[in-house]
């Protein structure tokens, strides 16, 4: 497998070609297969786990899927290109967590409401002449 030097240098956040030879050690991307549609998102951002109508049951995400490499400079992961999401994943993505937070924002205000009304409801029936 042949790697362009650009791919290297954008590994290892290089951006002079004489920084290449001071270095050390160099993280080389690998390029690998991803089983699913969605690089890198969690099963439980999948369409097919979007709409549960059971509550019962629980996704896990996949045990046997490998850590990205940590670079030994900053101990932080090293994202290949691969890893990388595409406009449909991240536009997925998007979509999801704007869903959740509209639900979310809806039950808060249902709750204000409720707990609004009980609180006038117990305002009038206390007050007694």
């Amino acid at each position: 497998m042949v790697f362009q030097m650009e791919q290297i240098k954008r590994a290892n956040k290089l951006f002079s070609t004489d920084c290449i030879f001071l270095r050390k050690s160099l993280n080389i991307p690998v390029i690998t297969e991803k089983p699913s549609l969605f690089n890198g998102l969690n099963l439980l951002d999948s369409p097919e786990n979007e709409c549960q109508e059971d509550g019962d049951e629980e996704v896990s995400p996949p045990a046997n899927r490998p850590s990205p490499p940590s670079s030994p400079e900053t101990g932080r992961p090293v994202v290949t290109q691969d890893e990388e999401l595409s406009a449909k994943d991240f536009l997925h993505r998007l979509d999801l967590q704007i869903k959740r937070s509209t639900q979310a924002a809806k039950r808060l205000k249902e709750e204000e409401y409720l707990r609004h009304e009980s609180e006038d409801s117990y305002a009038t029936s206390s007050y007694q002449h």
